[in-house]
Order: structure tokens, then C-alpha cells, then sequence
């Protein structure tokens, strides 16, 4: 099921967008920890990473909408629709 979810991401992101992505379960878990155990105190050094992760991920995701244009007449599209042209060819 895990592999299904993989390739469906890839298709409907970049690569680099999905495997970015996997990252976020170190924030995610923070947050998660947070919520079952609020007894549970962070060292600062895992707050800072779980940040820059974050900050990491919204950057990869605002640059990579910027980059995706066709390789043939040059005009933006969506990463699915790459992936069905190169299909196509």
C-alpha cells in the first residue's frame, strides 16, 4: 500500500517534492508527541530541526511550481500532465 502511495505522489508531484515530503514525520511526530504526552519537553536542537524541516519543505514546494514547463513548446504544466507526455512519446 505504502508503494501504491509513493508512485501516486511522484505522479501527481515532483520527485523532489514526494521525497521532501517523507521528511515531514519529524515535525509531524513532535506534534504528535506533544498531543499524547504534554508532559514531554523537546531539547531546542530538535525544535530548530523540526523548524527548518518545515521551512525545507515549504521551499522545495514554492520553487518546484516555478520550474515544471514543458520541454517541447516551453509553457507551465502540472506533473501529471508531464508524465503523461513523456508516456505518450
Amino acid at each position: 500500500m505504502s508503494d501504491y502511495l509513493w508512485v501516486l505522489a511522484l505522479l501527481l508531484v515532483s520527485p523532489v517534492v514526494a521525497t521532501v515530503a517523507l521528511s515531514m514525520t519529524i515535525p509531524l511526530t513532535l506534534i504528535a508527541d506533544s498531543i499524547i504526552n504534554p508532559d514531554l519537553h523537546f531539547s531546542f536542537v530538535y525544535i530548530i530541526g523540526a523548524v527548518v524541516t518545515i521551512m525545507g519543505f515549504v521551499f522545495v514546494n514554492t520553487t518546484s511550481l516555478n520550474e515544471l514547463t514543458c520541454g517541447k513548446c516551453g509553457k507551465k504544466v502540472e506533473p501529471l500532465e508531464v508524465a503523461i507526455q513523456k508516456e505518450s512519446e
